[in-house]
């Protein structure tokens, strides 16, 4: 039995080897900045995108991304204006405002971070953290509440890339980003509200097609990391990829166009990931699409010609894996796992088995049908 790999992976394991021959990662990150810099803003970029934010089941508000070009003190620079709501009953509203303006390599010329977090049934906490060059230093303020700013000395270096996930820089740093199969990107930052450093890293995963709207496409998908947020794109050529999902811990921002458990790649990993999703949406179509219940019912037993006993066996798997209460606690659970890097598995043949990292005894197994992976058997019960 052999340990599950993405299709193609020896092809890409190839291109690895002679990126990594010539380039690493770190190389191909300042060399991304230069050519930017060299180039200058990219006018593909300006304009806005919103995508709607859930925490599993519970939609929680939204996020815009709002990118300009203007001139500053004679040079064409990028004016980002980003803002991030969401309003939990339990937890309260919280917003987050980032105003920045930024050279073409994404290097800082001025950013201003604030926010509003909830305090119980008391007056929200507001914060705000800025940083600006003055002469040779890069000076942050930050004030908290009605306290005067508090100026502290960054050694950043001369042209730093600030990072304010999932907003700002990292997000359009990807958008830009050559969609070379197999590429690794690694670059050097600087976390504004922690203060610490932080790195951005990006790859260009497999081709994958999505069901956008009405639209099926394909396109390479990109998918990079930096200071805890996590950023996904679809190229689908040219130079500017499209933002279709951006994730900080449970918080996730999805474009609304995106099916809610639409595949991102065809392994078993991304399709269970898929049913999971659609799971703590308690989306009964999503999970009618990633798990095979006819199987199933085979799996446990029933006979193929008991057409009844089929039909009431879908109605009860359904009512019991959807149930308010119960559902939503599994889905809860579930959702620890939203990404394939989460779960480990074997192949045999067209079946795996997946399990969330370090509990193989609770594992699904996945059957690949017409190049398409779907659950047909679900862990124990525990």
């Amino acid at each position: 039995m052999s340990r599950v790999h993405p299709p193609a992976l020896l092809g890409l394991l190839l291109l690895g080897a002679v990126a990594s021959a010539q380039d690493s990662p770190g190389q191909r990150g300042q060399a991304l900045r230069a050519k930017l810099a060299e180039r200058g803003p990219s006018s593909s970029l300006a304009g806005k995108v919103q995508l709607r934010a859930r925490i599993g089941a519970q939609r929680a508000g939204s996020v815009e991304l709002e990118t300009q070009l203007v001139e500053r003190e004679g040079e064409t620079i990028y004016r980002l204006r980003d803002r991030l709501r969401f309003d939990l009953e339990e937890l309260g509203r919280a917003s987050l405002l980032l105003e920045a303006d930024l050279r073409a390599d994404f290097s800082p010329l001025r950013i201003v971070l604030s926010g509003e977090e909830p305090r119980g049934r008391g007056a929200p906490l507001r914060w705000r953290i800025e940083l600006r060059r003055e002469g040779q230093e890069w000076a942050r303020y930050q004030a908290r509440a009605d306290a005067p700013p508090e100026r502290s000395v960054v050694e950043l270096g001369e042209r730093p890339l600030v990072l304010t996930p999932p907003l700002g820089a990292g997000e359009r740093l990807a958008r830009l980003a050559p969609a070379e199969l197999g590429a690794r990107y690694s670059i050097a930052g600087h976390d504004l509200e922690t203060g610490l450093g932080a790195r951005w890293r990006l790859g260009v995963d497999e081709e994958s097609e999505l069901q956008l709207g009405e639209e099926r496409v394909r396109g390479h998908r990109l998918r990079a990391r930096a200071a805890g947020a996590s950023y996904a794109l679809l190229r689908q050529g040219g130079e500017v990829g499209a933002p279709l999902e951006l994730s900080l811990g449970r918080l996730r921002f999805r474009d609304p166009r995106l099916g809610k458990s639409a595949p991102l790649a065809s392994t078993p990993q991304a399709a269970l990931c898929s049913f999971l999703r659609a799971l703590g949406a308690q989306d009964r179509e999503g999970v009618q699409r990633w798990l095979d219940l006819e199987a199933l019912f085979a799996e446990l037993g029933g006979e193929a010609s008991d057409a009844a006993g089929r039909e009431r066996f879908v109605r009860v798997a359904l009512e019991r894996l959807l149930g308010a209460k119960r559902g939503q606690d599994r889905g809860a659970r579930l959702l620890l796992a939203s990404e394939p890097r989460d779960l480990e598995g074997e192949l045999e043949g067209k079946r795996a088995r997946v399990w969330v990292r370090g509990r193989p005894a609770l594992a699904f197994v996945l059957e690949r049908r017409d190049e398409r992976w779907r659950v047909i058997r679900l862990p124990e019960s525990k």
